[in-house]
């Protein structure tokens, strides 16, 4: 019998300390409807758009668990591409409920200005195609959206949110 509670509680002990993976995941709409590159629209305006780029840095990220305590995610980036979902391994966490997260969109400005030449090709800063970076001077563009407007679909549109003082 002592054997017995001495396993139980053993096995409640690792149960209660047991490590959880957390991923941060998004899945893109535009408007109702799942998003898709060049699917045409209408805005909020009544007119006509598309979008076929839409990428964007995901930094700063925060676990809220708990009863409100914060976990920072350190040295985490994503590039998201807004015609795959997200579905990003943030860690092994001992967490028993999750309530929320926080995040940034772009890239911190300790980071931000550095060359993107130093990692290496497979980490979320490094040069890209199309680029996702501006110069030294701006850094990172935090979202490139690209696509078509108009009454014909013929006039082209260009976003690029970049710079310290848009973190």
């Amino acid at each position: 019998m002592k054997n017995t509670l001495l396993a139980i509680a053993l096995t409640l002990g690792f149960l209660a300390g047991a490590q959880s993976n957390v991923y941060f995941k998004i899945d893109h709409f535009l408007g109702a409807s799942p998003f898709a590159f060049s699917t045409t629209t209408t805005n909020n305006l009544g007119n006509s758009f598309n979008v076929t780029r839409l990428e964007y840095y995901i930094s700063e990220i925060v676990i809220i668990h708990d009863g409100g305590q914060q976990t920072a995610i350190a040295e985490k980036w994503i590039l998201v591409n807004a015609g795959a979902a997200v579905n990003e391994m943030l860690g092994s966490f001992n967490i028993t409920t999750l309530e929320g997260v926080k995040f940034a969109v772009g890239v911190n400005p300790s980071v931000n200005n550095l060359d993107p030449a130093s990692y290496p090709m497979s980490h979320p800063l490094a040069p890209k195609s199309p680029s996702m970076h501006w110069g030294w001077a701006a850094g990172y563009r935090f979202v490139a959206m690209e696509g078509q407007s108009g009454a014909s679909m013929n006039q082209n549109y260009e976003f690029h949110a970049l710079g310290n003082v848009n973190y």
